[in-house]
C-alpha cells in the first residue's frame, strides 16, 4: 500500500484519532481506501459564473482498529479562491543502468495567462521572423535532433550557431517569466523506465501540488500532454487510470485537497495549448543536465536558468525530498556525481 502512495506530508504522519467508544488511540489510516472517490461533485447544471456551487465532504466515519466503532474525523477546509491551470510533459534519459524520468508541470494565475502568451510568442517571432508563432510548435528534442523524424517548419534550416542562439533566446524567456509561472518538476531515478516508475512520479507530484496548493484556497486543474493521441488511443493509459484512482478514494487525497473543487486529470494534444511548449523545455533542461551529470560534463543548458521551482523526487533508499529551490537540489536529492 505504502508504494501507491510515495508521498505523505511529515506533518500527517504522526497524527491520530482516540476512540469515542472504547477510548484507543490509533493512528490515521491515511493510505485507507473507500469504495468511492473522495473528489468534490459538481452539479450537472454547473455554471461557473450562474451556478458555481458544488459539493464536498465535511467529515469521515473511520472505524476504531480495537471495537471497530466508527470516529468521526473532520477533514481540513480551506475557502475556495481561485483555479490554478497546470500543463505536464515528460521527459526520460538512459545511461547504461541508470534511468531519470522528470515530470514538468507549468503554469499561472489565469489574470497573467495573456501577458505569459504574449512574451513567449514574442520569443518565438524572433527566433524564426516568417512563420507566424501559432503555426509551429517549440519542441526541444526536435530542435536538437541530428538526423532523421519529421520535418520541422523552423528548425530544419537552422544551422547549429542558430540553434545553439535560440536555445539561449528560449532559456532567457522563461527565466524572465519565472516570477509568474508555477513550476513543479518530479524526478525519479530508477534502473529502467517502468509503468511503476511514471506512475509513482504522476502521483507524488499530484501529492505535493495539493500539499502547497491547496492551503491557499488554489485548486489545481492538471491537463497533461499526451502521445496516445497519435497511436489513436486518447487519454492515459488504464494502469495509470486506475492507480490515480486509488489515489483518490484515499483519506489522504481528500485530506490534501481542503474541501477543493480539483478536477480530475485531464490529457490534451501537444498543439492544444502554448503551456505544452514551457512543460517540454522544462523537463527537457531538467533530464538533459542529469544524463550530463552522469556523464561527468558540465550541463550544456543550466538548469539555474529555471529559477525557483517546486522539487520532488526519490532518493536512494527509498526516501523523499520536496522543497522550493532555485536549480536542481542536487545535494538533497543524493546519490549525484559530483561536476567537474
Amino acid at each position: 500500500m505504502k508504494s501507491i502512495f510515495p508521498f505523505i506530508p511529515a506533518d500527517l504522519e504522526p497524527r491520530t484519532l482516540v476512540c469515542g467508544k472504547c477510548r484507543h488511540e490509533f493512528a490515521l489510516p491515511l493510505t485507507k481506501r473507500y469504495g468511492h472517490k473522495l473528489s468534490h461533485v459538481q452539479p450537472l447544471d454547473f455554471h461557473p459564473v450562474n451556478n458555481n456551487v458544488y459539493w464536498h465532504l465535511h467529515s469521515l466515519g473511520i472505524p476504531c482498529p480495537k471495537c471497530r466503532e466508527n470516529t468521526q474525523f473532520l477533514l481540513p477546509e480551506t475557502p475556495f479562491k481561485v483555479v490554478l491551470p497546470l500543463y505536464g510533459d515528460e521527459a526520460c534519459r538512459q545511461k547504461e543502468a541508470r534511468c531519470v524520468y522528470v515530470l514538468a508541470f507549468v503554469g499561472s494565475d489565469p489574470r497573467l495567462e495573456h501577458a505569459v502568451r504574449q512574451e513567449w510568442d514574442a520569443m518565438k517571432t524572433n527566433i524564426a521572423p516568417a512563420q507566424p508563432p501559432a503555426s509551429w510548435r517549440l519542441h526541444m528534442k526536435e530542435l536538437w535532433k541530428t538526423s532523421g523524424g519529421r520535418r520541422h517548419p523552423v528548425f530544419d534550416s537552422l544551422t547549429r550557431e542558430q540553434r545553439v542562439a535560440a536555445t539561449k533566446k528560449i532559456a532567457d524567456c522563461y527565466h524572465s517569466l519565472n516570477d509568474r509561472v508555477f513550476s513543479f518538476i518530479a524526478v525519479y531515478r530508477a534502473p529502467k523506465l517502468s509503468r511503476a516508475t511514471k506512475q509513482q512520479a504522476l502521483l507524488s507530484a499530484l501529492a505535493y501540488m495539493l500539499e502547497r496548493l491547496c492551503p491557499r484556497g488554489t485548486a489545481p486543474k492538471i491537463t497533461l500532454e499526451s502521445d496516445q493521441f497519435a497511436a489513436g488511443r486518447p487519454g492515459m493509459s488504464y494502469g495509470t487510470a486506475h492507480a490515480l484512482e486509488e489515489f483518490q478514494r484515499s483519506l489522504l487525497y481528500a485530506i490534501l485537497c481542503r474541501g477543493l473543487p480539483v478536477e480530475d486529470i485531464a490529457v490534451a494534444r501537444a498543439t492544444e495549448s502554448f503551456w505544452f511548449e514551457l512543460a517540454d523545455y522544462v523537463a527537457y533542461v531538467v533530464a538533459r543536465a542529469c544524463l550530463r551529470r552522469w556523464q561527468g560534463t558540465a550541463p550544456d543548458l543550466d538548469p539555474n536558468t529555471l529559477g525557483k521551482a517546486f522539487w520532488i523526487g526519490n532518493q536512494p533508499g527509498g526516501n523523499l525530498f520536496c522543497d522550493r529551490c532555485e536549480g536542481v537540489p542536487w545535494e538533497k536529492f543524493g546519490g549525484w556525481p559530483t561536476t567537474p
